[in-house]
């Protein structure tokens, strides 16, 4: 996972030499489901990601977000720290997550739909999982998964 830092000179954005590319995360090759969120309410806008797809392999399907260590810290040019409340296999294919305050209690939440690996649910359903923001960098992982029934 990178992101692309444009030229402070408008002329010279058409130079694509001239933009520098740094790494959030360089072990992070697949980054589906992501976002752009204040999950940490400090200002800066983190990256969430849900990171379930068919083709990755066992223990490295995650939900999680990336610190930004903000605008004026020459840390943003370095990998940013990960927070990563779930890291599993249940589930897969391809989620979004979306980065909101869920139960009103002034911290962000996660919050996404996924569809059940292997017949974890039957195949007309799929799983919302939300995990509620504790704060300090904890994530109930009790509220997870709520199950959803599916159109006929």
């Amino acid at each position: 996972m990178l992101w692309i830092e444009a030229p402070q000179d408008p002329a010279g954005r058409r130079d694509l030499n001239r933009w520098a590319v740094h790494f959030i995360d360089p072990q992070q090759w697949s980054g589906h489901g992501s976002v752009l969120a204040d999950v940490d309410a400090d200002g800066g806008l983190d990256v969430a990601l849900a990171n379930h797809d068919f083709d990755n392999r066992a223990g490295e399907r995650t939900v999680a977000w990336y610190e930004n260590p903000r605008n004026e810290s020459d840390a943003r040019q370095a990998p940013w720290s990960v927070h990563e409340p779930y890291r599993g296999d249940e589930l897969h294919t391809k989620p979004q997550v979306a980065v909101d305050d869920l139960d009103r209690d002034g911290r962000k939440d996660l919050v996404g739909v996924l569809v059940p690996a292997q017949g974890d649910l039957p195949g007309d359903r799929a799983a919302v999982f939300w995990m509620r923001n504790e704060g300090g960098d904890v994530f109930d992982r009790g509220s997870r998964l709520r199950r959803l029934r599916g159109r006929s």
